[in-house]
């Protein structure tokens, strides 16, 4: 294994990558079948990385569980750039706007005491076709994607909610 974390062959035929549907989201991940609440959905492979070799753009870089530090010192991260693993391009999708939930979101990601360290599950049924959005948890910079006003255009229409006035969020 070295410090490789390997995509799993039954996971990634449950989905593929596609166009996003946001605006300026890049390519999306897609289930292309059904897949049930509780179920994986994918492994975030790539590869361990310190503090010392992270990369400065940690916009694919997964923070591990404090679980697993000690089992795999001096690896703090999976750095998921250097992987095909089909989860690395699921989107993030707002859980609020202006106070309202959106239940887009329909995956979580977990960090695992043990290998593979890194999943998506389904937090509700996945229909085939639908794209699956997440939240990338309390230590991303969202702001970055969530003040374009197409971004916030797409994700208010989506969810039939007046923004009119002001855009606020909940990751």
């Amino acid at each position: 294994r070295g410090n490789l974390v390997r995509v799993e062959p039954r996971y990634e035929r449950q989905t593929a990558i596609r166009p996003s549907q946001i605006p300026h989201g890049g390519d999306g991940l897609f289930a292309v079948v059904k897949i049930k609440s509780g179920e994986t959905v994918g492994i975030y492979g790539g590869r361990l990385v310190s503090d010392a070799d992270c990369p400065k753009d940690e916009s694919y870089v997964v923070i591990l569980d404090e679980c697993a530090l000690g089992k795999i010192k001096p690896y703090l991260y999976v750095d998921g750039r250097p992987s095909d693993a089909h989860v690395t391009r699921a989107n993030f999708a707002p859980s609020s706007i202006n106070g309202t939930e959106t239940h887009f979101q329909n995956a979580r990601i977990d960090t695992l005491c043990d290998y593979p360290y890194v999943r998506y599950v389904a937090t509700r049924d996945i229909e085939a076709g639908e794209e699956i959005w997440t939240s990338y948890g309390d230590e991303y910079d969202y702001d970055r994607f969530m003040r374009d006003k197409e971004v916030q255009r797409f994700f208010c229409n989506r969810s039939k909610v007046d923004c009119s006035t002001g855009f606020k969020y909940t990751f």
